[in-house]
């Protein structure tokens, strides 16, 4: 065999290796909901809790983020995820800029904000509700 082949064989057999060592440390992942996504009962909210449990049984520590308009905090998503945080949904007339639809501008809020940025973790948002957040991000 050529040396560049070896040389080649050894990496690939220490990139396969590394791939399946046991991980030290689980990934983070903050996921921020338009709504908090139990029960299960209606479209997104079954989009969001099917995919929280299954970044759970993947390994993934999860950071949830949930507004609160109707629906009652869960226990449930408390063994799912490492931290929940629950944010009240603005009304109507509390709902400032203008500028930006009322399903945007009622979910502008400062504690997510700091929240998110507390850590330098990847941010998974889930809908286009929180377009707000990101403007304040960069």
């Amino acid at each position: 065999m050529s040396k560049l082949l070896v040389k080649k064989c050894k990496i690939c057999v220490t990139l396969i290796s590394n791939f399946f060592k046991p991980k030290k440390k689980k990934m983070q992942l903050h996921v921020v909901s338009f709504d908090v996504p139990f029960p299960p009962d209606y479209g997104g909210a079954i989009d969001v809790f099917f995919k929280l449990k299954a970044l759970q049984k993947q390994g993934i520590r999860i950071i949830l983020h949930c507004f609160v308009y109707g629906r009652q905090k869960a226990n449930i998503l408390e063994d799912i995820c490492e931290k929940v945080f629950y944010y009240e949904r603005k009304k109507i007339w509390n709902a400032r800029p203008f500028s930006y639809p009322y399903i945007v501008s009622s979910r502008q809020n400062d504690a997510l904000l700091k929240n998110l940025c507390h850590t330098k973790v990847p941010i998974l948002f889930e809908g286009l509700q929180k377009q707000i957040v990101l403007k304040s991000l960069s």
